[in-house]
């Protein structure tokens, strides 16, 4: 019953997700192989999936749904779009592939941080992973400050900064016209608060594109050192959805770290960054 109420929900969570795309610019693109093709045979793929009784071919489906959304999103249109991202989640989760739910969640945030469907996917599928993974704390100094801006869209983050910009320009400009020292440092202010925001905004894109992933195996042994002889770190595997921090990256061998600051070596092709990987 309770496996039964989550697929319902998750459903309804994809039907909401299909308005969005179905008003945006996706189903512009003139190509061979159009676009909505692919997003509603992954729709379709999705429902048979729901209506399907035998775990095994239910968990295929759904697979064949995630795969799909995936062609959309990182395969060969590459379409950059929150509500695609999370869909591409919920099927996954439905297949039982935690690590790709997670890291299609991170990626819908990316793009949309305000997106809610996202968000509360992402929390439940953080509830699955075992009580011993620790999670990655987000952000550093400059988000302690001013973590407000990472709950703002792209849009209003550039509406913000020019009204920032805008304001310190005119009120240091009356400074020099008027030569009048308070007016110089009331305009110091937005200027300050602007040069905060762009380097946050900066910071976290870079941020994000480098130094987050997500274990996408299933499970991955993490080692000690870059060789596969080396000794495991942890008693346990690391289980898919494990969020980690990206220390240092090599052809074969990933440095990561845990929300916790312990360190360890995973197979590079044992997980993806958030952004770009």
């Amino acid at each position: 019953m309770h496996q039964e109420r989550q697929m319902n929900v998750v459903w309804y969570s994809l039907v909401l997700g299909l308005v969005g795309l179905l008003s945006s610019t996706l189903f512009a693109v003139s190509t061979p192989d159009k676009p909505q093709q692919f997003l509603l045979a992954a729709v379709n793929e999705y429902q048979a999936a729901m209506e399907t009784s035998g775990r095994g071919e239910r968990l295929r489906r759904f697979e064949r749904a995630e795969s799909l959304f995936a062609r959309l999103t990182d395969g060969d249109f590459s379409i950059q779009n929150a509500d695609l991202y999370t869909n591409q989640g919920n099927a996954a989760l439905q297949a039982e592939r935690l690590g790709p739910a997670v890291l299609a969640y991170r990626r819908a945030l990316c793009i949309d941080p305000d997106h809610q469907r996202a968000h509360q996917n992402l929390e439940h599928a953080r509830t699955l992973l075992p009580e011993w993974v620790p999670r990655v704390p987000e952000g550093g100094v400059l988000d302690t400050f001013f973590g407000w801006s990472q709950n703002l869209s792209q849009r209003e983050r550039s509406l913000l900064a020019a009204l920032l910009f805008l304001s310190a320009a005119i009120l240091l400009a009356a400074a020099v016209r008027w030569r009048n020292s308070l007016l110089r440092y009331v305009g110091a202010i937005p200027a300050i608060v602007w040069l905060l925001l762009l380097t946050t905004y900066l910071f976290s894109q870079d941020d994000q594109a480098t130094r987050h992933g997500v274990i996408v195996s299933h499970e991955t042994v993490a080692r000690a050192a870059d060789a596969v002889n080396a000794p495991p770190r942890f008693g346990e595997p690391l289980p898919g959805g494990t969020e980690v921090r990206i220390e240092e990256r090599r052809e074969d061998w990933t440095h990561i770290r845990l929300g916790d600051g312990r360190t360890a070596w995973v197979r590079s092709s044992s997980l993806a960054l958030v952004r770009g990987g």
